[in-house]
């Protein structure tokens, strides 16, 4: 399954990351350090590699699935957070149309 969450249960989480490439394997650069933030309570981390599955998994869809669709509004209006995207230029675009 090329999507993922770091935490089963939606606690807080003061920092959201949300990572997307197309292979775990070749573009998750900094695993180990968000690993360890994860491991630490310190991250709740969201992962979408669009290649390593049959069908394509994106960072929106992750993003819009989170928590059962209430990530976004709980986040970031109810608790006034923020939620970093790293990976592509073109998925950054994608991402903030689904925010907006």
């Amino acid at each position: 399954n090329g999507a993922s969450t770091s935490s089963s249960s939606p606690k807080k989480k003061d920092n959201v990351l949300v990572f997307g490439c197309r292979q775990k394997s070749a573009d998750y650069y900094f695993q180990n350090n968000w690993e360890m933030l994860v491991h630490n309570d310190r991250l709740r981390l969201l992962t979408a590699f669009s290649r390593d599955q049959w069908h394509k998994i994106y960072v929106q869809k992750v993003l819009r699935d989170a928590d059962g669709g209430s990530l976004l509004v709980r986040h970031l209006l109810e608790e006034n957070g923020a939620i970093y995207i790293a990976g592509g230029a073109k998925m950054a675009k994608c991402v903030k149309d689904e925010i907006i």
